[in-house]
């Protein structure tokens, strides 16, 4: 089934996916937690294919980190929560969550970002902060990390069902990349802290594709990692 991509009003371009810990914390920065660090991290992680149970074990296992995870959350804010109280030191989230979810945590400076998934190059805001991208030579490593961070790169999609009629289909496209550059709807955004830079349909296929053509011995590393064994 072929559904009608109408774009995507995230493309990550200005997000990250932050290992994110307690400003408190004495651990300053992610080298201090490499395996030859002597530092060690206990982060907070949901269930099996979450995305903060996946990159803290690509963390890991791909980038040597000294990570300890606590499972079972139900969600980021309970992980905040665990943060305040220090039954964990951090955890895997956006940078827009915590702007949207975490407002007076994000204007009072009470976390420490020590790197990011998510982009090809850093953050802006975050200008001494590594990417998974910079923390590894290993081939195979990269390409797990490149396939990891797709759905960042056409977060928030929207599709249409398929047999559309062309006229129709390119009027909603259409529609959608107008929305995404309304003046308001911008506003809105901004109040929410939620990134709006939007991908159109072509570029979700294209990921699409590029996601296809991953190698096998990839995709079953993933699936390992996430807890969908095939």
């Amino acid at each position: 089934m072929k559904f009608l991509w109408l774009g995507s009003m995230s493309s990550y371009a200005d997000d990250a996916y932050l290992l994110a810990i307690n400003a408190s914390n004495p651990v300053k920065s992610v080298g201090e937690i490499k395996s030859n660090g002597g530092k060690s991290v206990i982060l907070g992680a949901d269930a099996s294919a979450s995305s903060n149970l996946i990159f803290a074990v690509i963390g890991k296992e791909v980038l040597g980190l000294n990570i300890k995870l606590v499972r079972g959350y139900t969600g980021a804010a309970r992980m905040f929560l665990a943060m305040q109280s220090g039954e964990i030191d951090g955890q895997y989230v956006g940078l827009s969550s915590i702007k949207s979810g975490q407002r007076d945590l994000y204007n009072k400076k009470g976390f420490r970002a020590l790197m990011a998934f998510g982009r090809t190059t850093r953050h802006p805001e975050f200008p001494d902060v590594p990417i998974g991208r910079e923390m590894t030579k290993d081939p195979g490593g990269l390409a797990l990390i490149d396939f990891a961070e797709i759905p960042f790169f056409m977060a928030l999609p929207f599709a249409a069902p398929p047999g559309v009629p062309p006229d129709r289909a390119q009027a909603l496209q259409t529609a959608f990349m107008a929305m995404c550059k309304d003046a308001a709807f911008l506003e809105d955004a901004g109040k929410l802290g939620v990134d709006i830079s939007p991908l159109d349909g072509d570029g979700i296929l294209k990921m699409l594709v590029r996601m296809a053509a991953t190698p096998k011995d990839v995709i079953a590393r993933y699936n390992e990692i996430s807890g969908e064994k095939k």
